[in-house]
């Protein structure tokens, strides 16, 4: 029986918690077996040639940190798994665009929408309610995003949630919102070190950055 393999990290931390469930989750709607991990370069090849293959394992998450990414995305589209594209949304002009951008190539891919904004907490609000915790014009642009993608009719969800970190709020929800790729934009007043370039560098999800 040809049963295909789901390389999951062993890294015990809340990444890799999210990662063993998402590929246990996958495994069993699929009939699939899971191992803890498939470091051996040579049988993950091998495997991959046998198509016996559904992920491979890198190190884009962190350094040295094995992570799970999709090798066979088809396969998992198909099974309904892998379906949404992940956009993150600030207080610049960059959110909208990607969101603009990301619609018709959505709704082409028959797949749905998660707009999401990462905030910090401010120390001065005790409110758990992210919203109150965003900038006026992040507030307006994720109100924006809820409007136009609620009219292109693709299926979607605007979110936003509270993180110490962005990049790795933006990177977990994505995780637990079960997506197959994150589509962000960079805004035209930041360069290097942005947080496009640690989502992308970060992320063992596929990134789609649009000029």
């Amino acid at each position: 029986m040809n049963t295909t393999i789901v390389a999951v990290t062993s890294v015990r931390n809340r990444r890799g918690d999210l990662l063993r469930a998402y590929a246990a989750e996958i495994a069993s709607r699929l009939g699939l077996m899971t191992v803890e991990s498939l470091d051996d370069a040579e049988a993950a090849k091998k495997l991959q040639v046998e198509g016996r293959l559904a992920f491979r394992v890198a190190d884009l998450a962190l350094p040295g940190v094995p992570t799970i990414v999709p090798q066979e995305e088809p396969l998992l589209c198909r099974a309904g798994i892998l379906r949404d594209v992940f956009v993150p949304i600030g207080g610049d002009e960059a959110g909208p665009y990607a969101v603009e951008r990301t619609l018709p190539f959505a709704s082409a891919l028959d797949a749905r929408v998660t707009v999401f904004h990462s905030t910090w907490r401010k120390p001065h609000l005790a409110s758990d309610v992210p919203l109150e915790h965003c900038r006026a014009q992040t507030k307006r642009n994720l109100a924006w995003a809820e409007e136009r993608v609620a009219a292109s009719g693709v299926p979607h969800a605007v979110l936003a949630g509270i993180h110490s970190d962005i990049v790795e709020g933006i990177i977990l929800t994505a995780l637990q919102a079960r997506c197959c790729l994150i589509a962000v934009a960079r805004s035209l007043h930041i360069g290097r070190g942005s947080h496009v370039d640690r989502i992308v560098t970060q992320s063992p999800i596929p990134v789609l950055v649009w000029r």
